[in-house]
């Protein structure tokens, strides 16, 4: 499945950044595959953590830029 969303986060930080895209993942289907583009190896960490928490199957985490991040997601 392709990744039908991109979530671009890079301006905000934990917890707002999860805040967020929980809010984004509400409104998707399980099995959904998104992305989000994150700012930060804290950001990062905070919010693949918070996904493995919840259930969610991060697939994929490609570095964009100088620290920044793009991670790919599966939704439970």
């Amino acid at each position: 499945m392709e990744v039908i969303k991109t979530i671009d986060l890079k301006e905000y930080v934990c917890p707002m950044t999860y805040v967020i895209l929980q809010a984004e993942i509400a409104n998707l289907n399980s099995g959904d595959k998104i992305a989000a583009i994150l700012a930060g190896k804290n950001t990062l960490a905070d919010v693949t953590k918070s996904l493995k928490m919840d259930g969610h199957r991060v697939e994929k985490i490609e570095e964009e830029g100088e620290e920044i991040y793009k991670i790919v997601i599966a939704l439970k």
